[in-house]
């Protein structure tokens, strides 16, 4: 009997003890629990800057040598800092990495030997940290140049693609492009038709899930160009220089093909007054 309760006793105050011992361990994980879901970092894809960089030079095909002026940081977009439709809400609010390529010119292969690009160009790449995928390339509008009349809101963009051909961007491919944007540019300067990479102001590209009427949904390359020379306008005269400045371009990022080409959507708002139209 005494020594039942001996035994008892010992394993009570071993398991006490085993207890107190536990405690700053499970301490140290409630706080490391906090932690995580005060900051997701630690669960990133793109923890840092150096693979924030690398994530971009991947997506928009530009090495270390051929684009050096190169940054990145966090950064958190206002609701009014993007104009992605129907992806719009994947974009604002949460942290993202911006990075910047700096002075940089485009160089695409079906270029005539004497074409090159009009401007020296800054582009801002946005990468999702926690997967990883690309958010959209943005290339700044050229410093004392007159701007045009910016891109609508994602809303309004929505209601004009639907409108003009059921279009959609249904989400961002969880896949790798097998074409990056160079290689997709080069395809709308060789196939496009209407606007060369090389002579717009402003590029901006998403790299989605899309489709519209007759197409199923694949991963395309959705690049606009924003500030061509005025084209001829399809509707005859009288149709605003502001309707007919700018071209959306599809290609397929799987096979390269050139897919469609789209005015939609045009702006409605009025000429900016500012000379920095950045809009994305």
């Amino acid at each position: 009997m005494v020594l039942c309760v001996l035994v008892a006793t010992f394993a009570m105050v071993h398991g006490v003890n085993a207890a107190r011992a536990q405690e700053p361990k499970q301490q140290d994980s409630k706080k490391q629990r906090k932690k995580v879901e005060s900051d997701d970092r630690l669960s990133w894809a793109v923890q840092n800057e150096k693979q924030a960089i690398a994530k971009a030079r991947e997506f928009l095909g530009v090495s270390a040598k051929d684009a050096p002026n190169v940054s990145a940081k966090l950064v958190t977009l206002a609701g009014h800092e993007d104009k992605t439709p129907f992806l719009h809400d994947q974009l604002i609010d949460r942290p993202t990495w911006k990075v910047v390529i700096a002075k940089w010119r485009l160089r695409l292969e079906s270029a005539a030997p004497k074409e090159k690009d009009l401007y020296e160009r800054t582009f801002d790449i946005f990468v999702d940290p926690r997967n990883g995928n690309l958010l959209k390339i943005l290339s700044r509008w050229p410093k004392g140049i007159p701007p045009i009349a910016p891109r609508p809101p994602a809303d309004s963009a929505e209601e004009q693609m639907n409108n003009a051909g059921l279009e959609e961007y249904h989400r961002f491919p969880r896949t790798k492009p097998s074409i990056n944007l160079l290689q997709a540019l080069d395809v709308v300067l060789k196939d496009g038709g209407l606007g060369s990479p090389l002579a717009t102001k402003q590029i901006l590209a998403h790299y989605v899930v899309w489709s519209e009427m007759r197409r199923e949904p694949r991963p395309v390359w959705a690049i606009t160009l924003h500030g061509i020379p005025p084209f001829e306008a399809f509707g005859g005269p009288g149709v605003p220089v502001d309707a007919r400045n700018h071209f959306r371009h599809i290609v397929d990022a799987e096979t390269g093909k050139w897919l469609s080409g789209h005015t939609s959507p045009q702006p409605i708002t009025p000429r900016p007054q500012n000379t920095e139209a950045t809009d994305g």
